[in-house]
């Protein structure tokens, strides 16, 4: 054990110490920064073709988002926040779970469509997990939009 007036300061302990060299040079890590990779864009279903939505086909999209090409459709089946989904469609109350169709869109791309329409977000399988996807129910009235839209519907 050691005697009171041993002690020694923490910061006098480290200041005994050398200090270690870094693992990389500075150029490596220059280099490191500018290979890594990139990461891919956020995308976010847009559901189409539901009895009750606006978008009929992925041209209806594509119109109202102003993406460059038709976007390629997709499936999958609604979910709650509390329903387990089984591999066989059915939820957790033995009722099949409702197979929507969707197109995925950049988040720019959801900002205009959410802009110009009236919706919700719903719950589906994406990408092997629960997310939110947008659900448009009507077409927003011109004078709803903000003044940055350029009207193109």
């Amino acid at each position: 054990m050691s005697h009171p007036s041993e002690k020694i300061s923490k910061k006098e302990s480290l200041k005994d110490q050398t200090p270690r060299d870094p693992p990389w040079s500075a150029e490596q890590w220059r280099l490191a920064g500018r290979h890594r990779a990139e990461k891919p864009e956020k995308r976010y279903p847009v559901i189409i073709s539901s009895s009750t939505g606006l978008f009929r086909t992925p041209r209806q999209l594509q119109e109202m988002a102003g993406l460059s090409s038709l976007p390629p459709v997709l499936w999958s089946t609604k979910a709650s926040l509390s329903d387990k989904v089984e591999a066989a469609g059915r939820g957790d109350n033995g009722k099949e779970a409702e197979k929507v169709r969707y197109c995925e869109v950049n988040w720019e791309q959801l900002a205009q469509v959410q802009k110009r329409t009236h919706g919700e977000n719903v719950i589906i399988w994406f990408q092997g997990k629960k997310r939110f996807a947008w659900l448009a129910m009507s077409s927003r009235p011109r004078s709803e939009r903000s003044s940055s839209d350029d009207g193109n519907v």
